[in-house]
């Protein structure tokens, strides 16, 4: 369509205003590529000097560091909070236990608004944020001949497919259905267009690869657009999302 000619155009663009390296491979010739005939691209770019990396790996690692400077994880989720003298002093957890302290930062993504909705007076009334779910699956690379990653412009308001290489799998992204509040689950039709798309336009020979992972993931999605950051909650309730 339309919309795919243009933001490929303005990826080409900024590529050239920001003075890296590319490569217009004519008629979509990527090496390894198998698309369906009527889902061939077009045209494609090589990006020589772009890498990839698992963004679980990079959360992992997070984790790791945390650990080591004393912060505590709690593997539990926010169903309440306490307060008292106009300022929140506890958090109360799914188990019942409770966590105080002087200040806190809200940084949950999409679950930033069910977080904080038992806070009563909000300094401010919080920006409506919802949950763009996305489904992705990793999946053994034991038929696709792909080296490096692949990806259609963005699309409908959401990225566009994606395929991610790694040691011996292939990880397929991603979709986007915005709903109200976030959720663990995607849905069949979901997870139909992702897998036909990356089949259609990537490489037919996906179609013997055995699953190995789905993953679902929530995008947050705030209703102007703009990122959730500042005073949510009195002097000592903050949100960075």
């Amino acid at each position: 369509g339309q919309l795919d000619s243009l933001n490929y155009r303005a990826i080409v663009e900024a590529l050239r205003s920001y003075g890296r390296k590319y490569e217009i491979l004519p008629l979509g010739e990527v090496p390894n590529l198998d698309p369906a005939t009527n889902a061939r691209p077009l045209e494609a770019v090589y990006l020589p000097q772009e890498g990839s990396i698992d963004a679980r790996a990079v959360l992992d690692r997070v984790v790791e560091l945390g650990g080591r400077r004393k912060v505590t994880f709690v593997d539990d989720r926010v169903v309440g909070w306490r307060q008292e003298g106009g300022r929140a002093i506890e958090v109360v957890l799914g188990s019942g236990e409770t966590v105080s302290g002087g200040r806190f930062l809200v940084a949950a993504g999409a679950s930033t608004r069910v977080v904080v909705d038992d806070l009563k007076d909000a300094a401010a009334p919080l920006v409506p944020v919802f949950a763009g779910i996305g489904v992705a699956v990793t999946c053994r690379a034991t038929a696709s001949g792909l080296q490096h990653v692949v990806r259609s412009p963005n699309r409908s308001g959401g990225c566009g497919l994606h395929l991610v290489p790694g040691d011996g799998t292939v990880y397929l992204g991603a979709t986007n259905d915005v709903r109200l509040q976030p959720d663990t689950w995607s849905s069949l039709g979901m997870a139909h267009f992702l897998l036909g798309g990356a089949m259609e336009q990537f490489d037919r020979r996906l179609f013997g690869s055995p699953v190995v992972t789905w993953h679902v993931g929530n995008r947050p999605l705030s209703l102007d657009g703009y990122p959730v950051v500042g005073r949510l909650w009195q002097d000592n309730v903050w949100g960075l999302s």
